[in-house]
């Protein structure tokens, strides 16, 4: 935008150091020069000049116009000097569409502020003036700026942040400006003063708007910064909301924002939900919103799910953290493991630790084979799931199992467990399991059903098996 260039150029050279941080600040200072150059009233006939130009829907004002406004010549002088306004005979206007915009917007906003115009007005009034202009023609439109100068404007005033979120609303549908460049592309321009006004929006959302939410968290993720005491305001807001929407929101946040000031009630709803799985009060994408604001909330403080296993739980409190344990990543889970193991095989019943097996199956180490052994004696439907992650940790004290011919049924899933026997000892292995499976079945059926599974080793597999 050139003429905002040339604006930016000309202040500063005036003002030595001066840093804005978007272009609202450069006409706001460009507006505060005009008041400076050309007295305490200039602003106040500009606006008043910019009500006109909008009931009139003129781009222009004559002179007989501009006087009754109550311009002085002095006035005009030095506004025409600042840059602000353009004189062609008897013909009066704003020395470009940006300024014009501008002068709208803060006439709008000063009316909107003292309660002279509703959110409805404003939404109205400003796509009637965003609609394409005709060629050649002196009627007010075209003004595709506008809307986000107002935006500025009103969003000073964060106690009227409900009724700023109403005027939003009025340019969500895709003929005005659609979701997506609204919040993802056009809000985000006025950084953290439109928060409390997107936090409005969120409260508003209807039964049907949520994938609008969707689009709004885009906005906040962009405008919050890195600030974390403000994060957990907002999320702690939206929390406390309690709609649907807003614990949505606060969720889908709270992936990337560790959010601890509820981690407690985070986990019982998690809890509570995870044991309605089967029921129709499970819904699978609030839940997954709540385990990936739980990771996040591990990620930056693990100690926090060491001691909530160290704590007094319900013994389905924790199965379910095994479980949430078991699908962190290999780095973090390892640490917490090696923390809770002892607590988690303490306090989960011997009949339930299915889950503890695949827990070490991620995690575990040599501590772990003895209760793999254990596991892969019994007769429980997971033994086989035990002797496949035994093997993986200790494939010498798992041959010696396989050697002494376990009536074990099924065999263990996968082949991961085989390549790590056969890397061990190759022909031990072969041996012990073509033994193992001629003792389940004579007729050579599961043992070649077993070396099948391993077809690129079936070199190491006994003649009979290939």
């Amino acid at each position: 935008r050139p003429v905002l260039c040339g604006i930016y150029s000309r202040l500063a050279l005036e003002m030595p150091g001066w840093d804005p941080q978007n272009e609202y600040r450069v006409l706001e200072a460009f507006w505060t020069r005009a008041r400076d150059r050309a007295g305490a009233y200039a602003t106040v006939r500009l606006k008043a000049l910019a009500r006109l130009l909008v009931e009139t829907r003129r781009a222009y004002t004559t002179d007989d116009e501009m006087a009754a406004l109550g311009f002085t010549t002095g006035e005009l002088e030095e506004l025409l000097a600042a840059g602000w306004l353009s004189n062609l005979g008897t013909r009066w206007s704003f020395a470009h569409d940006l300024l014009l915009t501008w002068a709208i917007s803060k006439a709008l906003a000063f009316d909107f502020g003292q309660r002279l115009r509703s959110a409805a007005d404003l939404i109205d009034i400003v796509k009637t003036l965003n609609a394409a202009r005709e060629k050649a023609s002196d009627t007010l439109a075209g003004l595709g700026f506008l809307l986000m100068d107002v935006v500025w404007q009103i969003s000073a005033d964060a106690a009227r942040a409900d009724e700023i979120a109403a005027f939003l609303a009025g340019f969500e549908d895709e003929e005005s400006t659609g979701p997506w460049e609204l919040y993802r592309s056009l809000l985000p321009t006025i950084g953290p003063r439109i928060i409390p006004v997107l936090v409005a929006r969120i409260k508003r959302l209807g039964a049907d708007d949520g994938h609008m939410a969707i689009h709004i968290v885009a906005a906040l993720r962009q405008v919050m910064g890195d600030d974390r005491a403000k994060r957990d305001v907002l999320l702690d807001e939206l929390w406390a909301h309690a709609s649907e929407h807003s614990i949505d929101v606060a969720l889908t946040l709270a992936n990337g924002w560790p959010f601890h000031a509820h981690r407690d009630r985070l986990w019982t709803d998690y809890c509570t939900m995870s044991a309605e799985r089967e029921s129709d009060r499970y819904v699978s994408e609030r839940f997954d919103a709540m385990d990936a604001a739980l990771r996040t909330i591990v990620c930056d403080a693990p100690d926090w799910l060491t001691d909530l296993v160290e704590s007094e739980r319900s013994a389905d409190e924790y199965r379910i953290a095994a479980y949430f344990l078991k699908s962190l990543d290999v780095e973090r889970g390892n640490a917490i493991w090696s923390r809770t193991r002892d607590r988690l095989f303490g306090v989960i019943a011997p009949e339930r630790q299915s889950v503890l097996i695949e827990c070490i199956d991620r995690f575990g180490d040599e501590r772990d084979a003895g209760v793999l052994a254990l596991h892969a004696l019994s007769d429980r439907a997971w033994a086989s799931k035990a002797v496949a992650t035994w093997a993986k940790i200790d494939p010498g004290a798992v041959l010696d199992y396989i050697e002494a011919l376990p009536p074990l049924a099924p065999i263990p899933p996968g082949r991961d467990w085989m390549d790590r026997l056969f890397d061990y000892d190759g022909d031990r292995t072969r041996t012990a399991l073509q033994q193992w499976r001629e003792a389940g079945d004579s007729t050579g059926g599961e043992r070649s059903a077993l070396f099948f599974r391993a077809e690129d080793r079936r070199g190491d597999a006994p003649d009979g098996a290939r």
